[in-house]
C-alpha cells in the first residue's frame, strides 16, 4: 500500500521532499498529497516549515513551482 511504503520511506531517510516522494514513486506530487495528508492527519508524519531563501517567508507564500521542493516531510 502507497501509504505504507512513503511511512517506511520517509523513516528510512529521516525526511524527503514532496518532490522527492513525487521523483521516487513516479507520479505528480498531486497525486502523493493525499496519502501524505493522511499521514500527517494520523500524526506519524509532520511537515518541516521550510522558510524560502529568497522572500523569507514560509512555503504557501513561495510559486507553486517550487512548493513540491520546500515541503519536507519528517517522521514525528
Amino acid at each position: 500500500m502507497l501509504i505504507t511504503e512513503i511511512k517506511n520511506l520517509i523513516n528510512e531517510r529521516n525526511s524527503m521532499s514532496l518532490r522527492e516522494l513525487s521523483i521516487h514513486f513516479k507520479m505528480e506530487p498531486t497525486a502523493i498529497e493525499p496519502a501524505l495528508d493522511i499521514l500527517v492527519n494520523k500524526g506519524i508524519v509532520r511537515i518541516v516549515d521550510l522558510k524560502c531563501a529568497s522572500c523569507k517567508s514560509s512555503c504557501s507564500g513561495c510559486s507553486d513551482a517550487n512548493r513540491p521542493d520546500m515541503l519536507i516531510y519528517q517522521i514525528n
